[in-house]
């Protein structure tokens, strides 16, 4: 019978697999940077050889990369593979730079660095689809069955049907017989939570989904005494939408005891935290150094022919946890009073070069000195003027949720559509929807996506900049 014993050797497969190519591109790389292997057995390259293999060794004991949950996204495994790999990257160059080693050539170990980061991301993306589809074939599968039929007991069996790689086989439904309940009952239910046992007794079940409300204590207690007794793992599904309108919750334990937050924050963690900065200031450090040293004379120039005044508009706005800094952007509209008024489509204020700024979002360019000194980032909810912060704040309760991270120059809301003028109360709150949507669900695939869709958006233009 095929069955769960398969998911064994997914791990030790994969770490074997990696370490072949970590042992495969350190020759290549010797070879393509000198054209021969010549140097490859001094004593310096081989005491390198042997910590790459050291260090991915420690991390694979210390962070279980191979970790593929049921439920995980591709995005989310390739962002923790990023994540590691940064580390990794750092761990071994820090080693390389203290030894000082004069056989290694800090090019030759891009190209190893490289080379081993598309080898890795690439068997990431072959192994995800390959364990999806031997799933879907039957294997390595999980036979399951579902306590509660309301409206999360439904949800949780369309889930687990709807995609057959995620390898569930909903075995029956059961529910109480004093809970009222008007939704239909689905074909392979096994009736009341009295003969769950003896579905147990005769039957292979891996895991149970629970979806039953806190005044059911006394039955979830019973079903993990069956559990246990059955070597089943227990799910449960709590019911939280009276408390938070968000999709997700996060759970953290303070000591032993379990604390649910009602948002998911990724960028709570230090080292997403750390990735997100790293990435601000390597690429607004690119942006100043190749592209601002050509660009921004000539954009101030066309600036300052277009009408009178500044070459740039400052403007105070609010950040990460509602801090206030100066935000800078190239001034795309005549001088005028400081009486705040939104741009709106044909504004006589604004310059033609100005328009040409605004449509192909390079009055933003500006903002990058704002990323590298950290009061913003690349890619997060744009940044308010404070006369729009204080309209909103009281319309929309959730407004200040999106003070949560750094405001960035592009982001989620702005690459869906909604960025320019608030015409109506909707528009804006389309904008914190999306923008707490990113808050909630950020990984570092989710930030190049929007940079890439930004850049797209910059040569075919968008309707709503103006």
């Amino acid at each position: 019978m095929k069955s769960l014993r398969y998911s064994i050797y997914i791990k030790p497969f994969l770490f074997l697999i990696d370490l072949c190519f970590i042992n495969l591109i350190y020759p290549l790389s010797f070879l393509f940077y000198y054209g021969n292997l010549d140097r490859l057995f001094r004593n310096e390259p081989r005491t390198v050889w042997l910590f790459v293999n050291l260090v991915w060794i420690f991390f694979v004991l210390n962070s279980n990369p191979y970790q593929f949950f049921r439920f995980e996204k591709i995005e989310s495994i390739l962002n923790k593979s990023v994540k590691i790999f940064i580390l990794y990257i750092g761990i071994v160059s820090t080693l390389v730079v203290l030894l000082q080693y004069d056989d290694i050539s800090p090019i030759r170990m891009i190209y190893f660095f490289l080379f081993l980061f598309i080898s890795l991301f690439l068997i990431r993306i072959f192994s995800f689809l390959t364990i999806k589809r031997l799933r879907k074939k039957g294997f390595n599968f999980r036979n399951v069955i579902i306590v509660g039929l309301n409206k999360n007991g439904y949800k949780i069996g369309d889930i687990l049907k709807a995609d057959l790689g995620l390898g569930y086989r909903i075995l029956s439904y059961f529910d109480s017989d004093s809970q009222s309940n008007e939704l239909p009952k689905p074909e392979n239910f096994g009736g009341g939570i009295e003969k769950i046992e003896s579905f147990l007794a005769t039957n292979i079940v891996h895991e149970i989904f629970i979806s039953l409300d806190r005044d059911n204590s006394s039955i979830i207690d019973h079903l993990n005494q069956l559990a246990n007794q059955y070597s089943c793992r227990i799910r449960l599904i709590p019911d939280l939408t009276n408390y938070s309108g968000s999709s997700r919750v996060q759970i953290s334990y303070y000591d032993n005891l379990p604390v649910i937050s009602l948002r998911h924050e990724p960028l709570e963690y230090v080292t997403n935290k750390l990735v997100k900065r790293l990435f601000d200031i390597i690429f607004s450090l690119f942006i100043i150094l190749f592209i601002f040293s050509w660009l921004f004379p000539i954009l101030i120039i066309a600036v300052k022919l277009s009408s009178k005044g500044p070459a740039f508009f400052k403007q105070i706005r609010s950040g990460e946890n509602n801090l206030h800094f100066t935000c800078y952007k190239f001034r795309s509209m005549r001088v005028h009073d400081e009486i705040f008024v939104q741009a709106t489509q044909n504004d006589f204020r604004v310059t033609k070069i100005g328009a040409f700024l605004r449509k192909s979002n390079l009055d933003e360019l500006p903002q990058f000195f704002n990323v590298f000194f950290g009061q913003m980032s690349i890619v997060g909810p744009r940044p308010h003027p404070i006369q729009l912060d204080d309209q909103f704040l009281q319309l929309i309760s959730t407004y200040k949720l999106r003070h949560f991270t750094k405001p960035g120059i592009t982001g989620w809301a702005q690459v869906n559509g909604f960025r320019g003028e608030t015409k109506s109360l909707s528009d804006m709150q389309n904008r914190i929807e999306h923008d707490i949507w990113y808050i909630e669900n950020w990984s570092f695939l989710l930030d190049l996506k929007i940079l890439l869709l930004t850049i797209y958006n910059m040569f075919k233009g968008e309707k709503n900049a103006y």
